[in-house]
């Protein structure tokens, strides 16, 4: 398993989000409304915190370097720049956004990670940026930098595939070195040079993004061009001449072992290897495939116009402020208007009315707002030359303070776009070393594409349906030949093709079709459509010709185009393609590239783990659904699984054992269990009967002692009722006893994490009309129970003593009412339930009957337990994720199973203040009160924490394991090019 260094990255996130401004308002009236939504959410996080610890105490609140926000006025695409650190990687999803009662405004969210970088120096000591005192200063106003660049870096994909973490943690230290050096040089030159700041590896579609802050916007340019401009050989040889103060030998290990892993096991390797030409050299590729800068300037703290002159505002020493000001006289600035239609002359009047006399003294006659246009909705440019920053903030002063009304009335919005001499030097590359990347290779080529639709065309689907398909495959052919984000698609390419041979019952190899399938084969592909897809038939027709091939009908295909062009946005949402567009997106207003390409890769891995050759290499895809569900060819989640990756490390093997019957019988042929895939729909007559009398056996000899046992052996219990008994096992056997342990310990964490995720949906628990509360269902608890303790009981064999011992703790304390009233009885049917089961399927066997419990739990443990990867690789692979999922899986349950006192249980979050029943009620508690937790599960699907300590804990051991498995992604997307 990857070793994570505990110190490896800072103990708070970095939140930065990107806003218009709306109907023109003043930046710093608008910003109030901003500032509003983080002061509301850290106050409300102080309130819970005192409460739930019922004192206010002198650490309840939050520390005051999170929840901050920092605001800068942008050029550009958006008006306005916020940054802040945070503690919770919800806080981006869940809470910024418009109040109800303010303005309106569009918006975009960057949510990253924040690397203690390792620099090698002889004091062997890290760059923990954070932990020094320029941190402090810059959230608490302390120290004043008027600009800022926000320079978005997207990093070489085929030096990041196969090699992953190693190769970023180069960068970094690339980055540091050149910065720092740039910095220190700058200082000596220039008198009151003052530069901060911050490396964040994104969760979006660039991997790094550096916000520079600085009183030289000049210099922030400078830089941020400067890091685009060498090679991987160049860098390598900027490592090899660092001065003394280096540890030489430790970074010599570090790079010859980072040099070797890109040489050898790179994407880039690969593709060099595979073209057989000798002369291209790996070290002449660049790390950095493309950047992009936005720059910006302080809200407040810039500059105002007063009947004299303009003024600094903010905390600058002399020397850094002779140096800002300097700046402020250089001239940058190109502006262009969008102008209501007819409003030309209007606006025209406004704007001249707005400039200085020095300003209009300068600019070349004639003076004209709509003398000069160009393409795009900001049609007309004004002045036509560039002026300065001092100029501009005098005239957006100006229109601000005396022509507002009139600007309002006759403008759409403005724009201003920063123009600089460039003083990078760049040299050419040697063309005859240079990789040229073929993306085109990993199309779905045009022979093959033709085939599809040829097979396709004669399908008896709706065109509508044809043509979509069609366009799914156009759509993946431009996303997976985009340079710099085709290793977010790559993993959707072979579902696709896996579905389409299944559905077209379409041989690509030889170019066969059904017709050359033999009769026994059509035969079984016959009988197996028909009970995966039985809406495509009457219900209770037979087959009458066994050699009818029953095709699935269009209701397949609708769901996977759905899902499949779901998993595709994903992806692109918010990448590079989307820079100027924030609205589209009804879930989360920020990239998930990063962290949903790790979840589809391990995804990926552990169904290829149960399934082998079977396996459909199922998509992840994120919707608004509560729950995470799956199909056979993909995994759905929800956006609080996302940024909550404890729940995900809990459900993702579950999810992807949950077709196990379908490929015990379908694709291994174990026809005698075809019942089990869809009992609703049997067609052989025999099979029916035996469900029914099975189910009479079990209800005469369990002895039912009420109408809910009646009532459950009715609903549920018969041979088909094991299949969730069945995925329940595997996902035990696989997630949590991989080691095979004999005693009770990883049992107990199963079955009360999973409590813990059925605490978490809302569709379970029933709500109280008078007072709003919510109580958990009944039934629901009851079926759960009894899930799961037969399972133990059946599946695992374990003991009556040693059940009860699992049983003996109640998981938390919005179960503990009916915990305590329904556990003893329920238990008594488990195990009657349990022990007729057996005896049935004993009999079973011992009569000759060729169906039983034993054997197919025998089945799963040949062909899913005792096999493995035979490729080592995806081995290690597969055993890091497990190890990686178990561990976040023990620290989610040690938070939750820890008691402040005896008395005291875990906590549900409640929605309503409100309810204050304790007494014969199926609630414990009350909103937090008198309850000395810090962590509460939510109802409405979240994981929520009362203590600024507990939150940290737990975002460090969520930004552990995101890194983790995205190492592991980088190393096992390679995979999917080599298909």
């Amino acid at each position: 398993m990857p070793n994570v260094d505990n110190n490896k990255y800072f103990k708070y996130a970095f939140f930065s989000a990107f806003t218009d401004i709306p109907s023109l308002d003043n930046p710093q009236t608008f910003f109030k409304e901003i500032k509003q939504i983080f002061k509301s959410y850290k106050e409300s996080l102080g309130k819970i915190s005192a409460l739930s610890n019922e004192a206010l105490q002198k650490n309840a609140h939050p520390s005051s370097l999170v929840y901050e926000p920092i605001p800068y006025c942008l050029f550009g695409n958006f008006d306005l720049a916020i940054f802040s650190l945070i503690d919770d990687f919800s806080f981006a999803t869940k809470k910024f956004k418009p109040n109800s009662g303010g303005k309106n405004f569009k918006y975009q969210v960057n949510t990253g990670i924040i690397p203690n970088i390792e620099i090698y120096n002889s004091k062997n000591s890290k760059l923990e940026i954070f932990q020094n005192r320029a941190i402090r200063d810059f959230f608490n106003g302390k120290e004043f930098y008027p600009f800022t660049g926000i320079t978005s870096i997207k990093l070489n994909n085929s030096m990041l595939i196969g090699v992953g973490q190693n190769f970023i943690e180069l960068i970094n230290f690339y980055l540091v070195l050149l910065i720092d050096d740039f910095i220190e040089t700058k200082k000596r030159s220039e008198a009151g040079f003052k530069m901060f700041y911050i490396i964040n590896e994104n969760l979006g579609w660039n991997e790094l993004t550096i916000y520079f802050f600085g009183n030289s916007i000049s210099a922030i340019n400078e830089i941020s061009m400067l890091l685009r401009k060498n090679n991987l050989r160049e860098i390598l040889v900027m490592f090899e001449s660092l001065n003394s103060k280096y540890d030489k030998i430790r970074i010599k290990k570090k790079i010859e072992c980072i040099q070797k892993d890109v040489a050898n096991n790179s994407f880039l390797a690969f593709l060099i290897n595979n073209k057989n030409i000798n002369d291209l050299d790996f070290l002449e590729s660049h790390p950095i495939i493309t950047s992009t800068t936005t720059f910006g300037y302080h809200i407040n703290n810039v500059i105002y116009n007063t009947k004299k002159n303009i003024k600094v505002e903010g905390r600058l020493r002399i020397k850094e402020k002779e140096l800002f000001l300097k700046e402020c006289d250089k001239n940058f600035i190109l502006v262009s208007w969008n102008i209501k239609p007819g409003h030309e002359e209007n606006a025209n009047q406004i704007i001249l009315g707005a400039l200085s006399p020095q300003l209009r003294k300068r600019l070349i006659k004639p003076l004209n707002l709509y003398q000069n246009i160009q393409d795009g909705k900001f049609s007309f440019v004004f002045p036509n030359e560039l002026i300065s920053f001092s100029e501009y903030f005098l005239l957006i002063s100006t229109i601000n303070q005396k022509f507002h009304a009139g600007f309002v009335q006759n403008f759409i919005n403005h724009k201003a776009k920063l123009r600089f001499e460039n003083t990078i030097k760049y040299f050419s590359y040697d063309i005859s070393k240079h990789y040229t990347y073929e993306l085109e290779e990993y199309k779905i080529d045009e022979n093959k594409f033709n085939k599809i639709i040829e097979k396709l065309r004669v399908y008896p689907i709706p065109h509508t349906i044809k043509g979509q398909m069609e366009n799914l495959i156009l759509n993946f052919n431009d996303a997976v030949t985009d340079p710099l984000m085709y290793n977010y698609f790559i993993g959707l390419k072979s579902p696709l093709l896996i579905f389409l041979k299944e559905q077209l019952l379409y041989n690509e190899t030889n170019q066969e079709d059904i017709s050359n399938i033999s009769p026994k084969n059509k035969n079984i592909e016959g009988i197996i459509n028909y009970i995966l897809y039985p809406e495509s038939n009457f219900l209770d027709k037979e087959i009458d010709d066994k050699n009818q091939i029953i095709s699935s009908n269009a209701k397949e295909f609708i769901t996977f185009i759905e899902t499949w062009n779901k998993a595709y946005w994903n992806r692109h949402f918010h990448g590079y393609y989307f820079t100027e567009i924030n609205d589209f997106n009804i879930e989360h207003h920020g990239g998930i590239q990063q962290i949903l390409f790790c979840y589809d890769m391990i995804y990926k891995i552990i169904s290829k783990r149960i399934y082998g050759e079977f396996s459909k290499d199922p998509f992840v895809n994120v919707r608004i659904d509560h729950v995470i569900t799956s199909t056979k060819y993909n995994n759905t989640i929800n956006f609080t699984h996302l940024f909550k990756p404890s729940i995900y490390a809990c459900e993702c093997v579950h999810e992807a054992a949950n077709h196990v019957i379908s490929f015990l019988v379908k694709d291994l042929a174990n026809l005698k269990y075809s019942f089990l895939l869809n009992p609703k729909n049997i067609i052989e007559k025999n099979t029916k009967e035996k469900i029914i009398n099975f189910e009479q056996s079990v209800k005469q000899s369990i002895g039912s002692k009420d109408e809910f046992e009646v009532q459950f052996i009715d609903e549920y219990i018969g041979l088909n009722s094991i299949r969730y008994l069945f995925t329940d096992f595997l996902s035990y056997k696989l997630a949590y006893n991989f080691q095979n342990n004999e005693d009770l310990s990883s049992l107990k964490i199963y079955y009360h994490t999973h409590w813990f995720l059925f605490l978490t949906r809302a569709d379970l628990y029933v709500m109280n009309k008078e007072n709003g509360s919510w109580y958990f269902n009944e039934a629901d608890f009851k079926f759960l129970f009894i899930r799961c303790n037969l399972m133990f009981y059946l599946m695992c064999e374990i003991s009556i003593s040693d059940l009860e011992i699992l049983n003996q703790d109640c998981p938390s304390v919005e179960l503990n009412i009916l915990w305590l009233s329904l556990k003893k009885p329920l238990l008594d049917f488990v195990i009657r339930l349990g022990d007729s089961l057996k005896q049935e399927f004993k009999q079973m066997g011992e009569e000759g009957d060729d169906v039983s419990l034993d054997e197919f739990k025998e089945l799963i443990k040949i062909n899913i337990l005792d096999k493995g990867f035979t490729d080592s690789e995806e081995k290690k692979h597969y055993e890091d994720i497990i190890s990686l999922n178990y561990k976040l899986i023990e620290s989610f349950y040690e938070h939750f199973k820890s008691r402040v006192t005896e008395s005291y249980y875990n906590s549900i979050m409640r929605k309503s203040a409100n309810d204050t029943t304790l007494v014969n009620s199926k609630s414990n508690i009350q909103f937090y009160k008198n309850h000395k937790r810090e962590l509460f599960l939510d109802p409405k699907g979240n994981i929520f924490s009362t203590s600024e300590k507990k939150r940290k804990e737990i975002l460090k051991a969520n930004i552990e394991y995101l890194k983790s498995i995205w190492d592991i992604a980088m190393k096992a997307s390679k995979a999917f090019y080599l298909k």
